[in-house]
């Protein structure tokens, strides 16, 4: 296999088509088929199923895509980092975040080491954590970084990357702007005893936490919507749909006018902020330094971005 049966892959599986995916590559159709071909002899296996003109992936197809698609970006990645080097700069640190601390806490990070490393790249990539998994176990991210619950530690079947806690941080009530507990500067968990809430399907972890809270403490809340992303949760909470619970800085991560405000609340579930480094990069120095910014500075700039949270 090489990498260009796996461009050729890519183009006609993407195009469902091998006359479009030979255009996308500027080949001939008969030199797209030939390489399809090939690649399938090597494999053993068909990997398009051919009706007259129309092509359909086969299961073995669809279960190689994303693969695929990841050893094609990652040598993406290397190309555009040779390239780099040649230009004279210091080399590239690839960085994997999840969307919520990739709108301020892992940026904050960068800023630290661009100020730093001047002549270095950086990239940040944003995705779900299982998109992040993938990502970093094909080895085309330098450091990943993600967030826990104690629950999402228990749990063997959920999609993270084990990794360095950098800091816990406590979990807040997220209520609409106006809503009757917003007054009180601090909550009891059993102040929301009743109220609409707003879940997170998509943070099985986080969702298995919150529901025991409710149950240890006897705290009945009515499930009104759930959001599979936390930002998706906590927009729902700005449009009055209900109250919520998430980790602190979760909420610096909503823009300026979303209509919500932030209390302390007790007890509540903990959260971490965690990161792992490639063990395929965990050698490059721009790496390293990076990996030492972050354990260095990670709890100084999650101060600063809950540092007037509670203020409204």
């Amino acid at each position: 296999m090489n990498l260009r049966q796996i461009e050729t892959f890519l183009a006609v599986y993407e195009a469902s088509s091998f006359s479009a995916g030979a255009v996308r590559l500027k080949m001939s159709q008969p030199t797209a088929s030939k390489l399809i071909d090939g690649l399938e002899q090597e494999l053993g296996y068909k990997l398009f199923l051919r009706t007259g003109a129309r092509i359909s992936p086969t299961p073995q197809a669809q279960t190689l895509y994303g693969e695929m698609a990841r050893v094609k970006l990652g040598f993406e990645h290397l190309v555009g980092h040779a390239r780099e080097l040649k230009s004279g700069a210091e080399g590239r640190v690839v960085i994997g975040a999840n969307p919520v601390l990739s709108a301020d806490f892992v940026p904050r990070l960068i800023a630290i080491f661009a100020r730093r490393h001047p002549r270095a790249r950086v990239r940040l990539e944003t995705d779900t954590g299982r998109n992040l998994v993938a990502s970093f176990l094909a080895g085309t991210l330098d450091i990943a970084f993600g967030s826990r619950t104690l629950r999402t530690r228990q749990m063997p079947e959920m999609m993270v990357v084990p990794g360095g806690p950098l800091l816990t941080v406590p979990s807040v009530c997220v209520l609409p702007v106006g809503h009757r507990l917003a007054n009180r500067k601090t909550l009891a968990l059993s102040d929301i005893d009743g109220e609409a809430y707003v879940g997170m399907a998509g943070e099985p972890g986080t969702s298995r936490d919150v529901e025991e809270l409710f149950r240890d403490s006897g705290v009945q809340v009515r499930l009104v919507a759930e959001a599979t992303t936390p930002l998706g949760a906590l927009a729902l909470v700005g449009q009055g749909l209900g109250v919520t619970l998430s980790a602190d800085y979760g909420v610096r991560a909503l823009p300026a006018s979303a209509r919500v405000v932030a209390r302390p609340i007790a007890p509540s579930f903990v959260a971490s902020i965690e990161y792992q480094v490639s063990d395929k990069t965990a050698h490059s120095p721009l790496v390293k330094a990076f990996a030492d910014i972050a354990r260095a500075n990670a709890e100084a700039v999650h101060r600063d971005i809950v540092a007037d949270l509670f203020a409204t």
